[in-house]
C-alpha cells in the first residue's frame, strides 16, 4: 500500500469525489444555473467567457487534472440547461472551450501543470537559482498561457463555433430551472 500514501494519488483521488459529487448532489447544475444568467447569448462571447473561465480555474487550482474533473460537470450541466436539445457542435464547443482553457493557461503558470514544477525544479537544482512565481508568470504566460488560450479559442470557434446561432445557445427560461437563484 506504500504507493497510495502519495499526496498526488490522494490529490486525484480527492478530485474525482469532488467531480463525483458535483454530478450526483446537482451542485454542478446550480453551478450552471447561476452562470447562465451571466454568459452571453452571443455564440462568440460565450465562448470567450467560458474560455476566461477555464483561465481563471487555473489560477485557483493547481492541478490540471482536478481542474478538468471540477469543470467537466458543470460544462455537461450547461450543456444540458440548453432550451432545446444541444447539437454535437454546441457540446463540442462548449466543454472544448472549458478545458482546452484551462489546460492551455494552466501551461503559462508555475503551478498549473506538473511539468512545469518539474522544469523549475531541474533549472534551481542545476544552476542553483530559484525561479519564482511572479518570474514565469512575467515570462511564459503571455506566450505559453495567454497566447494558447487565444489560439484555442480561435480554432473552437473555427470548428464548431461559426456553425452556431444564438437561438442554438438559449437557455432555458427561469421557470424551467432548479438550482440556486
Amino acid at each position: 500500500f506504500a504507493p497510495f500514501a502519495s499526496k498526488t494519488i490522494w490529490l486525484i483521488f480527492a478530485g474525482m469525489a469532488l467531480s463525483l459529487g458535483l454530478t450526483a448532489t446537482g451542485l454542478g447544475d446550480a453551478l450552471a444555473s447561476w452562470t447562465q444568467n451571466r454568459l452571453s447569448k452571443s455564440p462568440f462571447l460565450l465562448l470567450c467567457q467560458l474560455h476566461l473561465i477555464g483561465l481563471v480555474a487555473a489560477f485557483l487550482i493547481p492541478s490540471g487534472v482536478i481542474r478538468v474533473l471540477l469543470l467537466l460537470p458543470i460544462g455537461i450541466a450547461i450543456t444540458e440547461r440548453m432550451h432545446t436539445s444541444p447539437t454535437d457542435n454546441i457540446r463540442a464547443a462548449i466543454l472544448l472551450s472549458l478545458l482546452c482553457s484551462t489546460y492551455f493557461g494552466g501551461c503559462g503558470l508555475l503551478t498549473g501543470s506538473v511539468p512545469n514544477l518539474i522544469l523549475a525544479g531541474q533549472f534551481e537544482r542545476t544552476q542553483h537559482v530559484p525561479i519564482y512565481w511572479a518570474t514565469w508568470l512575467y515570462w511564459m504566460f503571455p506566450i505559453i498561457g495567454f497566447s494558447r488560450v487565444l489560439l484555442s479559442l480561435g480554432v473552437i470557434w473555427f470548428l464548431f463555433g461559426r456553425h452556431l446561432s444564438t437561438s442554438d445557445i438559449e437557455m432555458a427560461t427561469t421557470g424551467e430551472q432548479t438550482g440556486l437563484t
